[in-house]
C-alpha cells in the first residue's frame, strides 16, 4: 500500500505483456487475416535462449518502469486501467477485473498495429495490410452474395423480357408470307392423302413449288370456308399458282385425276346418290338415268329393279371421266362377289340383304347382331310369331318410309299406310333399307338361341339393349326407354 494507505496495483513487465500478446494472437490466428506468425516462447526462455532477441523487441516497445510495486488512490467509482505510460509508477482506481477476452483483443490491436508500423517502415502498404486485417462477418458476406445473385437475376429478367418483347412487336410487323400470283403454268401432278391437313398439304404443295410458301397456303386455306371439303385423291395442278388458286384448284372436281368414294355400312340410296353427287361431280339427272338402266348396271334381277341394299360398303376408286353406269355397276359386282364368297344362296339373296339392313339400323353395338337376327326370325316363325300376329315392329323400317336414318318414330308414322311400316304389315319390307355389312349378313345366316320376341334398346347413346320373351317384360323395358328420353330429347326424337 502507499503513504495513504490505498491498495496498489502491480503492472506486468513487457516480458509477460509480450507472452499475453502472443497467447492472444495464438487465439485469433483463424480469425484474423492476414495470420501473423511471431515466436511462442515463454519469457523465461526469451530471457535465457536469446537476450539478443529480446534486446532487439525491446527496441520496438516504449520502455517501462521496473518491477516495482506502485500505488494508486481508491476512487468511489471504477475507472478503466490506463495503458502503461513511460513513468514509472502509475496509480490506479480499484476497478472491476477486465475479461481475457477483451485483453487479448486489445492486444491484438496492437499487435497488428505494430505489425502494420513495421511493414510501414520497410516501404509497404500500411493501409492495405490493415484492411485486409479486419476480417468481415461471415454474415454480412453472405448477405452481399444474396443481394448480387439478386441484382443479376433480376437483370437477366430485364434482358429476357426485352428481347420477348421486342420478338413481338417485331411478330406484328412481318411481312406478309411469299406468295405467287396467277394461276401459275405447267402441269404438275399431286397426290392428298386421306386425312391430310392444311399444313400438310401445304408442305407437299411447297415442295413441288405449286405455292411459294407453306404459310401463304394456310393462310389461304383458312380464309376459304370450302377448304374443309377437300377430298384425298391424285389432282393436276399447276407450278407456281397463287395459294388461293391452289385452295380452289382442289375444291374443283375436275382437277381430279381419280376420286376415292367410301360408301359406310347403313347409308340409303338417297345418301350415296347425295355422296356421288358432292364428291363425284355428278348430276342427281345422271344418277337416275343410270340406276334405271338396271341392265347396265349389272343388278341381279332378286332386287326387282331396286337397287337398294345391293351396293357393297367399301372405297371405290373413280376414273377421270367415268359415267354414273360404270360406277354403279363396280359397287354392285362387289355386293355380289360378296354374297357368293359368304356362302349366301343366290335365291336368298334378297332376304339376307333385307334383315341385315334392318340389323344395321337397330343395332349400335356388334354383339347383339346375333340376338337381334334370333327376334326377326321368331317373330316370322309361322308358331312362334303367332302373338305378333308376325309383324316385325321395327322402328328402323318406319323411319326409313319417312325419309329418317334415326331416331323413334311418332304416333303419325305408326299409323301411316306404307309398305315399310312393319307395325302395320306382316313379314318382312319390300326392299333392304340401306348397305349391309359382313357381320350383319354373317348374324342372319347364323343367329343366336333364343325365345326373344321382343327387344328394347334402353340406352340409345351407349347402345344397351335388352332381350325380352313376353309382352309383360317388354313393357317394362319401354317405361326405362321413355325415362331416358325424357332426359335425352335430341337422342330420342
Amino acid at each position: 500500500m502507499d503513504n495513504q494507505g490505498e491498495p496498489t496495483r502491480r503492472i506486468p513487465s513487457r516480458r509477460e505483456l509480450r507472452a499475453q500478446r502472443e497467447q492472444a494472437l495464438a487465439a485469433q490466428q483463424n480469425e484474423t487475416e492476414p495470420k501473423i506468425e511471431e515466436p511462442r516462447e515463454t519469457p523465461s526462455e526469451l530471457a535465457s535462449a536469446n537476450p539478443s532477441s529480446e534486446a532487439q523487441s525491446e527496441a520496438n516497445v516504449a520502455p517501462v518502469a521496473e518491477e516495482t510495486p506502485i500505488t494508486a488512490p481508491v476512487a468511489e467509482n471504477p475507472v478503466t486501467t490506463p495503458e502503461p505510460t513511460d513513468e514509472t509508477t502509475v496509480k490506479f482506481a480499484p476497478t472491476t477485473p477486465v475479461s481475457a477476452e477483451a485483453q487479448a483483443q486489445t492486444i491484438t490491436r496492437q499487435a497488428i498495429e505494430n505489425k502494420a508500423r513495421r511493414i510501414e517502415q520497410e516501404g509497404g502498404p500500411r493501409e492495405e495490410f490493415l484492411n485486409t486485417s479486419r476480417k468481415q462477418p461471415k454474415k454480412q458476406k453472405r448477405g452481399r452474395i444474396i443481394s448480387t445473385l439478386i441484382i443479376l437475376l433480376l437483370m437477366a429478367a430485364l434482358v429476357f423480357g426485352g428481347i420477348y418483347l421486342a420478338k413481338m412487336l417485331l411478330g406484328q410487323t412481318e411481312e406478309a408470307p411469299a406468295d405467287y400470283s396467277g394461276g401459275g403454268s405447267g402441269v404438275v401432278t399431286v397426290e392428298i392423302p386421306q386425312g391430310a391437313t392444311g399444313s400438310q398439304i401445304a408442305s407437299m404443295l411447297k415442295e413441288q413449288d405449286v405455292v411459294a410458301s407453306t404459310d401463304a397456303f394456310v393462310s389461304a386455306f383458312k380464309a376459304n370456308p370450302e377448304a374443309k371439303n377437300i377430298q384425298p385423291g391424285t389432282y393436276t395442278l399447276a407450278n407456281k399458282m397463287s395459294s388461293a388458286a391452289a385452295v380452289a384448284a382442289l375444291l374443283d372436281s375436275a382437277n381430279r385425276v381419280d376420286n376415292d368414294l367410301t360408301i359406310p355400312e347403313g347409308f340409303t340410296l338417297k345418301q350415296i346418290k347425295q355422296r356421288l353427287i358432292k364428291r363425284a361431280g355428278y348430276t342427281e339427272e345422271q344418277l337416275n338415268a343410270a340406276l334405271k338402266d338396271t341392265n347396265a348396271i349389272g343388278l341381279p334381277a332378286e332386287a326387282k329393279g331396286n337397287v337398294e341394299g345391293w351396293i357393297a360398303p367399301a372405297t371405290y376408286t373413280q376414273k377421270k371421266g367415268e359415267d354414273a353406269k360404270a360406277l354403279f355397276k363396280t359397287m354392285i359386282e362387289t355386293n355380289t362377289k360378296r354374297l357368293e364368297k359368304l356362302g349366301i344362296p343366290r335365291d336368298q339373296w334378297q332376304v339376307a340383304l333385307t334383315k341385315g339392313s334392318i340389323l344395321e339400323r337397330e343395332v349400335a353395338k356388334k354383339e347383339y347382331l346375333p340376338m337381334v337376327a334370333r327376334v326377326i326370325d321368331n317373330r316370322l316363325d309361322a308358331e312362334k310369331g303367332k302373338e305378333v300376329l308376325n309383324r316385325l315392329q321395327m322402328d328402323s323400317t318406319v323411319a326409313y318410309a319417312s325419309g329418317r336414318t334415326s331416331g323413334l318414330p311418332t304416333q303419325q308414322e305408326l299409323q301411316a299406310d306404307s309398305p315399310y311400316n312393319t307395325y302395320k304389315n306382316a313379314g318382312l319390307p319390300p326392299t333392304p333399307i340401306g348397305v349391309v355389312g359382313d357381320a350383319a349378313l354373317e348374324a342372319v345366316m347364323h343367329p343366336a338361341d333364343g325365345n326373344w320376341l321382343y327387344f328394347v334398346t334402353t340406352n340409345l347413346d351407349t347402345g344397351e339393349t335388352k332381350f325380352y320373351d313376353t309382352y309383360d317384360e317388354f313393357v317394362k323395358g319401354k317405361a326405362e326407354l321413355a325415362e331416358y328420353c325424357k332426359t335425352h330429347e335430341k337422342s330420342c326424337y
